[in-house]
Protein backbone atom coordinates (compact mmCIF):
# COMPACT_ATOMS: atom_id res chain seq x y z
CA UNK A 1 0.00 0.00 0.00
CA UNK A 2 2.99 2.35 0.38
CA UNK A 3 4.12 1.73 -3.55
CA UNK A 4 0.50 3.36 -3.74
CA UNK A 5 0.98 6.27 -2.04
CA UNK A 6 4.47 7.13 -3.90
CA UNK A 7 2.96 6.81 -6.57
CA UNK A 8 -0.06 9.23 -5.96
CA UNK A 9 2.80 11.68 -4.15
CA UNK A 10 4.29 11.58 -7.40
CA UNK A 11 1.57 12.14 -9.80
CA UNK A 12 0.43 15.07 -7.47
CA UNK A 13 3.90 16.53 -7.78
CA UNK A 14 3.82 16.30 -11.69
CA UNK A 15 0.95 18.12 -11.82
CA UNK A 16 2.37 20.65 -9.23
CA UNK A 17 5.15 21.40 -11.57
CA UNK A 18 2.64 21.85 -14.79
CA UNK A 19 0.67 24.49 -13.30
CA UNK A 20 4.51 25.85 -12.24
CA UNK A 21 4.94 25.54 -16.21
CA UNK A 22 1.81 26.82 -16.80
CA UNK A 23 2.22 29.78 -14.83
CA UNK A 24 5.98 30.48 -16.11
CA UNK A 25 4.57 30.08 -19.96
CA UNK A 26 2.26 33.44 -19.44
CA UNK A 27 4.16 35.16 -16.44
CA UNK A 28 7.87 34.92 -18.47
CA UNK A 29 7.25 33.34 -22.09
CA UNK A 30 11.05 34.17 -22.75
CA UNK A 31 12.58 31.90 -20.25
CA UNK A 32 9.70 28.99 -20.41
CA UNK A 33 12.14 26.90 -22.62
CA UNK A 34 14.86 26.78 -20.33
CA UNK A 35 12.56 25.88 -17.10
CA UNK A 36 10.76 23.89 -19.30
CA UNK A 37 13.96 21.83 -20.18
CA UNK A 38 15.59 22.09 -16.43
CA UNK A 39 12.35 20.90 -14.75
CA UNK A 40 12.37 17.92 -17.25
CA UNK A 41 15.64 16.85 -16.30
CA UNK A 42 15.35 17.32 -12.99
CA UNK A 43 11.94 15.44 -13.05
CA UNK A 44 13.16 12.74 -14.95
CA UNK A 45 15.50 12.34 -12.20
CA UNK A 46 13.23 12.10 -9.53
CA UNK A 47 11.29 9.93 -11.35
CA UNK A 48 14.00 7.37 -11.33
CA UNK A 49 15.15 7.87 -8.03
CA UNK A 50 11.74 7.22 -7.14
CA UNK A 51 10.02 4.78 -9.45
CA UNK A 52 12.17 2.93 -11.74
CA UNK A 53 15.23 2.33 -9.65
CA UNK A 54 13.33 0.23 -7.42
CA UNK A 55 11.35 -1.35 -9.99
CA UNK A 56 14.42 -2.62 -11.65
CA UNK A 57 15.82 -3.75 -8.24
CA UNK A 58 12.55 -5.75 -7.59
CA UNK A 59 12.95 -7.38 -11.58
CA UNK A 60 16.20 -8.50 -10.71
CA UNK A 61 15.14 -10.81 -8.10
CA UNK A 62 12.30 -11.64 -10.54
CA UNK A 63 15.09 -12.43 -13.46
CA UNK A 64 17.61 -13.88 -10.60
CA UNK A 65 16.49 -17.58 -12.04
CA UNK A 66 17.79 -16.07 -15.22
CA UNK A 67 21.41 -17.08 -16.24
CA UNK A 68 24.17 -14.69 -15.53
CA UNK A 69 24.24 -11.94 -16.85
CA UNK A 70 21.37 -12.35 -18.97
CA UNK A 71 18.85 -10.86 -17.03
CA UNK A 72 21.09 -7.89 -15.84
CA UNK A 73 21.69 -7.07 -19.61
CA UNK A 74 18.24 -6.88 -19.97
CA UNK A 75 17.41 -4.52 -16.93
CA UNK A 76 20.54 -2.39 -17.84
CA UNK A 77 18.84 -2.45 -21.66
CA UNK A 78 15.58 -1.46 -21.04
CA UNK A 79 16.78 1.20 -18.10
CA UNK A 80 19.08 2.94 -21.00
CA UNK A 81 16.12 2.66 -23.74
CA UNK A 82 13.21 4.33 -21.01
CA UNK A 83 15.85 6.85 -20.41
CA UNK A 84 16.61 7.28 -24.36
CA UNK A 85 12.86 7.59 -25.22
CA UNK A 86 12.23 10.35 -22.54
CA UNK A 87 15.42 12.45 -23.76
CA UNK A 88 14.33 11.37 -27.68
CA UNK A 89 10.67 12.53 -26.98
CA UNK A 90 11.89 15.98 -24.93
CA UNK A 91 14.44 16.76 -28.12
CA UNK A 92 11.85 16.31 -30.84
CA UNK A 93 8.55 17.90 -29.30
CA UNK A 94 11.54 21.21 -28.24
CA UNK A 95 12.34 21.10 -31.77
CA UNK A 96 15.87 19.48 -32.13
CA UNK A 97 14.78 16.36 -34.06
CA UNK A 98 18.54 16.06 -35.21
CA UNK A 99 19.52 15.60 -31.01
CA UNK A 100 17.02 13.88 -30.65
CA UNK A 101 18.30 11.38 -33.53
CA UNK A 102 21.59 11.82 -32.47
CA UNK A 103 20.91 10.69 -28.72
CA UNK A 104 18.51 7.63 -29.82
CA UNK A 105 22.50 6.58 -31.50
CA UNK A 106 24.55 7.13 -28.79
CA UNK A 107 21.81 4.76 -26.95
CA UNK A 108 21.93 2.19 -28.91
CA UNK A 109 25.64 2.11 -29.49
CA UNK A 110 25.83 1.89 -25.33
CA UNK A 111 23.35 -1.13 -25.38
CA UNK A 112 25.57 -2.41 -28.17
CA UNK A 113 28.62 -2.43 -26.30
CA UNK A 114 26.82 -4.22 -22.71
CA UNK A 115 26.06 -6.70 -25.18
CA UNK A 116 29.05 -7.21 -27.46
CA UNK A 117 31.11 -9.50 -24.57
CA UNK A 118 28.49 -11.85 -24.64
CA UNK A 119 28.01 -11.78 -28.82
CA UNK A 120 32.11 -12.43 -28.74
CA UNK A 121 31.08 -15.44 -26.92
CA UNK A 122 28.37 -16.67 -29.15
CA UNK A 123 30.31 -15.98 -32.40
CA UNK A 124 33.24 -18.01 -30.91
CA UNK A 125 31.23 -21.10 -29.73
CA UNK A 126 29.46 -20.77 -32.91
CA UNK A 127 32.45 -20.85 -35.08
CA UNK A 128 33.76 -23.72 -33.01
CA UNK A 129 31.02 -25.31 -34.25
CA UNK A 130 31.39 -25.03 -37.84
CA UNK A 131 35.08 -25.56 -38.25
CA UNK A 132 35.59 -28.92 -38.51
Amino acid sequence: MAFFGDVMALLFQLLAVFLLLLIIRYAVPQLHPILYSALFLFVLAYVMMTVLIPFIKKLSDIFHGVPEPYGRLLLISAFLFFISESITQHLSESGYPSFANLAQFVVKIAILSFWLPELVNLIQTLTALITP
